[in-house]
């Protein structure tokens, strides 16, 4: 089924710059959902376009972002490090900027992340399965995907010769990365606690 997904949709990691190649599921256990760490303010972009269907700030999740993406699946964005730049209604693209890796909510005080849930309906509440994904291995996916653009970049070449940049983050105006954010960030590392 990931392969089928993968093969239809054009999705792209929804951290900028990740650099760990092994992901886990969130908490160790659970796979409809993962925490991806990284420097705060690294670019956190929409990996599939779809419809947005809430945004705000809760006690849990911080800053967050949920959608119904273009393939079915609902995608849960958390503990961003401003308020999110989509709002409610809006349909964005692949890539569509969504705000920058934070630790905010229960993750206040804590190294920033994304944490990133995938499936069918998403779990409320916090522990292991809050704002993990039913029915789907998100986890699987989200390696998919990295694999894939680690390779596309791998074949991508500069005009002096040398792999290239990662494009832009590309999407509606409100969507787009903010000023001085577009940068690569180097030095993410990835855990299993949220």
């Amino acid at each position: 089924m990931i392969d089928r997904l993968i093969g239809r949709y054009g999705y792209v990691f929804p951290v900028c710059g990740f650099a760990k190649r092994t992901l886990v599921p969130h908490w160790g256990e659970v796979r409809g959902g993962s925490d991806l760490f990284a420097p705060s303010g690294t670019p956190v972009v929409a990996m599939i376009g779809g419809l947005v269907d809430a945004v705000g700030f809760g006690h849990i999740s911080g800053n967050y972002v949920s959608m119904v993406g273009d393939d079915g699946l609902d995608y849960w964005y958390a503990h961003g490090d401003r308020p999110p730049s989509v709002s409610v209604g809006d349909v964005i693209e692949t890539g569509c900027y969504l705000f920058g890796v934070g630790a905010t909510g229960n993750a206040d005080g804590g190294p920033p992340h994304l944490h990133l849930g995938i499936g069918y309906g998403i779990a409320a509440g916090d522990g292991p399965a809050g704002g993990c994904g039913h029915h789907f291995d998100a986890v699987l996916l989200l390696q998919r995907v990295l694999e894939s653009a680690s390779m596309q970049a791998a074949i991508q070449l500069g005009s002096d010769g040398r792999p290239s940049q990662s494009p832009a983050v590309t999407g509606k105006e409100r969507g787009a990365a903010p000023s001085g954010e577009e940068g690569v960030p180097e030095g993410s590392a990835l855990s299993s606690t949220d």
